[in-house]
């Protein structure tokens, strides 16, 4: 059998270019189209291939007549400057003109064209030269307010993408959810030399966590003399903090709800809280023309590490290259059908979940839940299907707030006439319900409030909208059409991507055009030169399915990673190859999906989280989808059980909500037997904080609940026969 992948050692640190190491690259890119076209006249992006009795085989390839781009990202973004130069590039609603020491007389946010955000990006590569950032090395940045997704929300984010990539530093996402030990552990597995961060987001203080990190911070100078030179032996690849301001004059109705900031602190007094020992973002912009000379950066360089644990909370940091990142945004954009008119509101994810009442989608309560999260693993959601999707079509993009606000996304939307809008169900959700009760007070002053926040009187234009991506998780039919409905927010052309963040992220996606059940039901088509199928979890050789037959999803082509930094052996477990197509590095999802004959894939579930009961497999989420549906109950997560006589059971833990009903564990059993069927019915219902169980479910630092854990729970808990359901 061939070898699973390459093996991926040290930390991808990348050798001068010399005359044979390019040739050899061209030659590997010119092989590597040859075989795409030969896979292209064999497989289409529906299945056309039989097995030897005559099933159908979900395995498909996308389209290649587009040509993959083979630039790195500063060579591109500096072909989009000169096309776009007098182009609209971001607008950030919620920093001042002056942010960066510029426009101080201006009463308005941050509005760039490329030309002038070009100019932002090359005295910030000047600086970080003049820092001694060069290439290969790991810049981390914690700015943005997010979890397991993670939108850039902030100008100097950014402007950060292009002069890293320019300069071939690698930039690493950390996530603002960490704890003072996981931010640790993050910036020691990646090795990071620079950290930029702010001083704090809604209500958690980073003054504090690098006090805590870096205990030499509260001396007044280092080894060197120079003050903001770090060396620390807790941190010791750590060299400098760069502080951003997120804190002083920010424009009206978009002011900083951050804990400093109503605690009525300054960017002086978080600057002092460090001692004086971070630089200051804006003492980085130095002249361009005093930029050195520059290594060059192939677009096989990895330029980018993101942070992900699964579920099972530990850390791994995949690898992504300039050629993973910039085609997988130009295949988002032509999927959006973005152009120079475009403008994206990018909107940043909820950090802690958000269940407003779903008062107005219509029928009955059976119509709607919040289904399983399919999408949760996108982590580069605002980096590739924000940014890049948008900056390489010549579109702006508008970044509304610091974290998710429903009602500055409405109005920033509203304001700047946005054409496109990015969410999870959890925002749209929440973007309908504040619109419901401005509407009910505009009609009933005296019996609904003013929503929060609204100035009296205020008004919403939507004219403008028309497309978007909604992932995070499947759409309910109910909520896609409410969100292109013209009386609430007119995105007709709304639809849905998947994919990880190994794979760039997005590997599916539905036509803009594409039925709205299309869009809620499936994650569409398999995207432009990526290749996928559909095999049995337990099948090393990759052998593709019959089509409707249930099983792993597996991708490849352009954007599967280079590897998890430093971990061969987890990058091994990931990616494997198959005897029948030795020239294809496949990526396992871990996600069980099912392909129709056009091609179309509908995720049931995580393949370790399949339930064996019988010899047959039950999906979680089917199941977690039906008891989300009852009264009384916030949420669900469903588990396998061990069982004497069907090997598993299943067992669920239930959060209940604030509703005046109170569910019951025969209830509970009794609903899913009805709707679902008898197979699925819990054995073993355990309800949080009830009866010695816990009150909160175990997450990971990103918020995904962490089933590992839950297994154990149900495994102790059944042992001492506690939560077993009576058959009704």
């Amino acid at each position: 059998m061939p070898p699973r992948s390459l093996h991926l050692h040290g930390a991808f640190a990348a050798a001068p270019a010399s005359a044979t190491s390019v040739i050899a690259r061209a030659a590997a890119v010119r092989r590597s189209a040859r075989y795409a076209s030969t896979l292209q006249s064999a497989y289409k992006q529906h299945p056309t291939k039989h097995d030897s009795s005559g099933a159908l085989l979900s395995r498909v390839s996308g389209p290649i007549d587009k040509p993959l781009c083979e630039l790195s990202l500063g060579q591109f973004w500096h072909q989009a400057v000169a096309k776009y130069a007098e182009r609209p590039a971001l607008i950030s609603k919620h920093e001042p003109a002056s942010q960066h020491g510029k426009g101080a007389s201006s009463n308005d946010c941050i509005r760039w064209s490329y030309g002038e955000m070009n100019e932002h990006v090359q005295s910030l590569v000047a600086g970080l030269q003049k820092l001694g950032v060069r290439k290969g090395d790991r810049v981390a940045v914690l700015m943005m307010y997010a979890a397991a997704l993670r939108p850039p929300n902030c100008s100097a984010y950014g402007a950060l993408q292009w002069a890293c990539a320019e300069v071939g530093a690698v930039l690493v996402t950390l996530n603002p959810a960490y704890s003072t030990s996981e931010l640790r552990r993050a910036i020691t597995l990646v090795e990071a030399t620079t950290l930029f961060i702010v001083p704090s987001l809604r209500g958690s203080n980073y003054l504090d966590s690098l006090l805590e990190l870096l205990p030499s911070l509260t001396g007044s100078s280092s080894s060197g003399g120079d003050a903001t030179v770090l060396n620390d032996p807790e941190l010791p690849s750590l060299k400098r903090i760069v502080l951003v301001d997120n804190l002083d004059s920010r424009p009206r109705h978009w002011e900083s709800s951050s804990v400093l900031a109503q605690q009525g602190k300054s960017f002086a007094d978080a600057m002092a809280a460090l001692n004086n020992r971070a630089l200051d973002y804006r003492d980085l912009l130095v002249s361009s023309s005093t930029s050195s000379a520059k290594e060059e950066v192939h677009n096989t360089d990895v330029i980018n590490l993101q942070l992900t644990s699964g579920t099972t909370g530990k850390p791994k940091a995949v690898a992504l290259n300039s050629r993973n990142l910039l085609n997988n945004g130009i295949a988002i954009g032509d999927n959006l059908r973005f152009t120079e008119a475009d403008k994206l509101c990018n909107v940043p994810p909820l950090f802690r979940k958000y269940t407003p009442p779903v008062r107005w989608l219509a029928g009955p309560a059976t119509d709607f839940a919040l289904p399983f999260h399919i999408g949760t693993r996108v982590d580069c959601f605002g980096l590739v299907l924000g940014n890049l999707a948008a900056w390489t079509h010549g579109a702006s993009i508008v970044y509304a707030a610091e974290g998710f606000d429903p009602l500055r996304s409405l109005r920033a939307v509203s304001e700047e006439q946005c054409t496109a809008m990015h969410g999870v169900p959890t925002h749209f959700i929440a973007e309908l319900e504040l619109l419901e009760s401005a509407r009910d007070h505009a009609g009933d002053p005296s019996r609904f409030p003013l929503p929060k926040g609204m100035i009296e009187g205020e008004t919403f234009d939507f004219s403008t909208l028309r497309t978007g991506l909604t992932s995070g998780s499947t759409v309910p039919i109910a909520l896609m059409e409410a969100l292109v409905s013209p009386g609430k927010l007119g995105l007709r052309e709304q639809t849905v991507v998947y994919g990880m963040t190994e794979t760039s992220p997005v590997t599916f996606g539905c036509d803009v055009d594409a039925p709205i059940v299309r869009r809620c039901e499936t994650v569409g088509r398999v995207y432009p030169h990526v290749h996928a199928k559909i095999v049995s979890p337990d099948d090393p050789t990759g052998k593709p399915l019959p089509v409707g037959e249930p099983g792993e999803l597996c991708t490849a082509g352009y954007v599967v990673m280079q590897g998890y930094w430093k971990d061969a052996k987890r990058t091994d477990e990931a990616m494997e190859r198959h005897p029948d197509e030795p020239d294809i590095l496949w990526m396992r999802t871990g996600d069980i999906a099912i392909m129709d004959e056009e091609g179309y894939v509908r995720i049931v579930g995580r393949s370790k989280d399949v339930i064996i009961r019988g010899g047959e497999n039950l999906f979680p989420p089917n199941i977690e989808n039906c008891i989300d549906r009852m009264e009384g109950v916030a949420t669900n997560a469903v588990v396998a059980v061990p069982d004497d006589k069907y090997g598993e059971a299943v067992g669920v833990f239930v959060a209940r909500s604030h509703a005046d009903a109170h569910v019951s564990p025969a209830e509970v059993r009794a609903y899913v037997k009805k709707h679902v069927g008898g197979q699925s019915a819990p054995a073993w219902v355990w309800f949080l904080g009830e009866e010695g169980v816990p009150t909160e479910f175990p997450k990971t630092a990103s918020g995904k609940i962490q089933k590992v854990i839950l297994r154990d729970w149900a495994k102790d808990l059944a042992s001492k026969n506690q939560g077993k359901v009576d058959k009704v």
